[in-house]
This record gives C-alpha cells, sequence and structure tokens, in this order.
C-alpha cells in the first residue's frame, strides 16, 4: 500500500511536471511568433523611413534648384528695376535742363510697365521666400544645414539683441493688407518706415522726383492723421537740391546718399527700440528680406497705396 501511495503521488508529480512543460512550449513558441511580427513591423517601418528619407533628399534637392532658379530671376528683376530707375532719373534731369535730345534717346517707361515690372520682382522674391522654407524643412530632415541667407550690404546689420514687439494683425488677415494695415498702425508707438521711392515711383511714375516726394508726402500726412502711427520716409539723395522739412510732428524725411536708400531703410527700422513696433513698406524683396530679419512687419509698395487712396 506504501509503494502504491508513493508510486501514485510519484504519478501526479509527473503529470503536474509535463503540464507545466506544454505550458512552457506553447509559452515559448507565441514569444517566437511575436518576436517574428515584431522583426517583421521593424523591418517595414525601417523600408518606410529609407523610402520617407529618400523622399525628403528628392524634395530638398528640387526645392534649392527651384530656388536658385527664382533667386537668380528675382535678382535679374531688381537690377532690371534699378536699371530703369536711374533711366528714369536721368530722363528726369535732362528735361529739367532742357536736353530734349538726351531725354528722348532715353527709354521712356510707362507707369503700367513700371508697377509690372515691380510686382514681377515681389512676385519672385516672395516665391524664392518660399521655396527657400521649403528647401530648410526638406533638409532638416535630412541633415542640419545652415539657412540661406540673401546677399549682404554693407550698410546694413539685422542683428536684433531681443525680439521686437509686433504691431498688431486682427485674426483671420494677413500683414500684406490695407486693412491690417491700418490696424498695425494703430497699434501704440507704432512707426512706419516707408521706401520713399519704390512707392511713389508705383503710383506718380511720369512726375518728376520733387513732385513725387511732394506727393507722397501729402498723402502719408493724411495717412498718419487717421493712424496717429510715426512715420520714417526714406528717399535716395542722388541730385536732390534744397528741400524744406515737413512741418507736421511725427513725419521725419530722411535722404540717405546716392544708392543706398535700401540699406537706410533697414538701418532705420533696426535703430528703433525693440519695444517699438516697426512697419516697413517697400516690395524690394533685399529689404523685406532684411526688415523682417530685424523683427518688423513688412507690406508692399501696393498694399501701402491702396492705404492711402482711402
Amino acid at each position: 500500500r506504501r509503494a502504491e501511495a508513493a508510486r501514485a503521488t510519484a504519478e501526479q508529480k509527473v503529470e503536474r511536471l509535463e503540464r507545466a512543460l506544454r505550458d512552457e512550449r506553447q509559452g515559448r513558441r507565441a514569444r517566437d511568433v511575436q518576436a517574428t511580427h515584431d522583426v517583421a513591423a521593424a523591418q517595414r517601418r525601417v523600408v518606410d523611413a529609407e523610402k520617407a528619407l529618400a523622399e525628403a533628399r528628392t524634395a530638398a534637392q528640387t526645392a534649392e534648384k527651384r530656388l536658385a532658379r527664382e533667386a537668380d530671376r528675382a535678382r535679374e528683376a531688381e537690377d532690371a528695376l534699378r536699371e530703369l530707375r536711374r533711366a528714369r532719373k536721368r530722363e528726369d534731369l535732362a528735361r529739367a535742363a532742357g536736353d530734349t535730345t538726351a531725354a528722348s534717346a532715353l527709354p521712356i517707361l510707362r507707369a503700367e510697365d513700371l508697377r509690372a515690372l515691380i510686382d514681377a520682382a515681389d512676385l519672385a522674391q516672395r516665391l524664392a521666400d518660399g521655396l527657400r522654407g521649403v528647401a530648410e524643412q526638406a533638409g532638416r530632415a535630412v541633415r542640419p544645414e545652415a539657412p540661406i541667407e540673401p546677399p549682404a550690404r554693407e550698410q546694413a546689420t539685422t542683428s536684433p539683441r531681443r525680439r521686437r514687439a509686433q504691431p498688431r494683425v486682427p485674426p483671420g488677415m494677413v500683414e500684406d493688407d490695407p486693412d491690417a494695415l491700418d490696424a498695425m498702425l494703430r497699434t501704440p508707438r507704432a512707426v512706419l518706415v516707408v521706401d520713399g521711392y519704390n512707392v511713389s515711383m508705383l503710383a506718380w511714375g511720369d512726375a518728376p522726383p520733387a513732385e513725387q516726394r511732394d506727393r507722397l508726402l501729402t498723402a502719408i500726412g493724411e495717412l498718419q492723421l487717421r493712424t496717429r502711427a510715426q512715420v520714417v520716409l526714406v528717399f535716395d539723395g542722388a541730385e536732390v537740391g534744397p528741400v524744406r522739412p515737413p512741418r507736421r510732428p511725427g513725419l521725419r524725411v530722411v535722404f540717405s546718399a546716392e544708392g543706398e536708400a535700401d540699406a537706410v531703410v533697414v538701418r532705420e527700422a533696426e535703430a528703433l527700440p525693440p519695444e517699438v513696433p516697426v512697419v516697413v513698406a517697400s516690395s524690394d524683396g533685399w529689404v523685406a528680406d532684411h526688415a523682417r530679419k530685424a523683427g518688423a512687419r513688412v507690406v508692399s509698395s501696393e498694399t501701402l497705396l491702396r492705404a492711402l487712396r482711402r
């Protein structure tokens, strides 16, 4: 009886061990299946990541090529615009001097042609800026890159020490809109810096420079009276005679050295204290780019003119 009891106990123990062994084998098979599934999923993720990386590289290369093309077009448009401005100044000087022969030899630029050229340069610069952002985002997915900088000009430095206060833009509006410009200029302590001839040539390109300045001063004075903003008007000082300073408080006119008006516009925006919200009005791509780096809002010359005509 003792032997039979011991045998029964042993058989029960063997049965328990066999059940435990079966459970362990089943668990091991389940773990093997799960591990195989995890490895397959990881391999699929690696393949997807490599595919996404290849697509990002391709997108970055495409964006960089388009950026280079659009930057070249923007530079060509700006060069052509500057050449046309110089031709217009020479024509005005020749007419003022009574030299009709020299004036007739210069190219005649209609106001609509100049407006179309300025719009084309502005559009090309905006497209280049958008492509630059796409290229930077795609480049960060591939490798860290330094941001693409436009060519620097010696007279301007765009490294604000601390973040500049921003003028208020109403919700749902973009800054390059006449209504948004009105709202921004009503921000307390806001200052508007205007690229003078860039605006006046677009509006009154057929008029002499002195008349352009007078018209723009009159229109800016009405805008300032409406918004109570401070205004700085910057003109190229090449061959400018005596000029009577404006008597309206809060309106200042600055004449740059010949060919340095763009840099002076940026420098005037930078020189204001960081707590002062700044809006720069210009369709020049270089001015707009550096003004944004200085913390200013930027509107096109066309937007300012639409706000002035209200």
